[in-house]
């Protein structure tokens, strides 16, 4: 086929044409067509400027200088969060998101671990009179705050608390005749039958000691 004839037709976009007798374009919607900065078209996609970016009036390489430098900075924000996840450069976001649910679940267990070692701590210190049961929330907190061996320390240099019925027994019991006084036992074998559960009731502690004498273990936490 030989071409005889054609039509050259020439479409340039600008603000300042340089044929006079160039035609401006509208878009579908009516509106002039131009590239100057925040003139976004829908008829231009390509051309609209990203959210945030401010090129100087007249500059026409601000914008990618701009977007270039953004790029940068979010490329080594992203290799700084790669070197704390312990990955290499060029992880994909897969293996980011492993990382985080990895460092997020041996976080969750060493929490659940720290949690019952300070539950047990305050648990033992209702259990020998040092604290009230009303406290237990309390002093679960404060071990969460400051560690399971503060507050074990802590509850060192705490006294049982007596009772009066208590201060009256011991008195009672170390008067002169009255048998065996506070601390004679041994091992909670030689306490007899009828004393047995007064002891557990009136001297936690007391029955404590003799029951770790017996069995060579703790005591569990008494019942009121």
């Amino acid at each position: 086929m030989t071409v005889t004839r054609s039509k050259l037709v020439e479409v340039s976009i600008v603000d300042i044409g340089g044929n006079d007798e160039a035609l401006q374009l509208y878009g579908a919607e009516g509106k002039l067509l131009k590239l100057a900065a925040g003139e976004d078209n829908p008829g231009l996609p390509l051309l609209q400027l990203k959210k945030g970016t401010k090129p100087e009036p007249g500059d026409e390489a601000g914008e990618g200088d701009e977007l270039n430098n953004n790029q940068n900075e979010k490329t080594a924000m992203n290799k700084e969060q790669l070197t704390l996840l312990g990955l290499p450069d060029g992880a994909s976001d897969e293996q980011a998101t492993a990382a985080l649910q990895l460092m997020k679940m041996r976080a969750d267990k060493v929490e659940a671990l720290q949690l019952a070692a300070v539950t047990q701590c305050v648990d033992q210190a209702i259990a020998e009179r040092k604290i009230l049961a009303a406290q237990r929330d309390h002093y679960i907190q404060l071990g969460k705050a400051a560690g399971a061996d503060m507050l074990t320390d802590t509850f060192k240099t705490m006294q049982a608390q007596v009772k009066p019925t208590d201060i009256l027994r011991l008195s009672k019991e170390s008067a002169p005749g009255s048998g065996k006084g506070p601390g004679s036992y041994t091992k909670l074998s030689e306490v007899p039958r009828e004393e047995l559960l007064e002891l557990r009731k009136e001297q936690p502690a007391e029955y404590m000691r003799l029951y770790k004498a017996e069995y060579g273990c703790d005591c569990p936490p008494l019942s009121e």
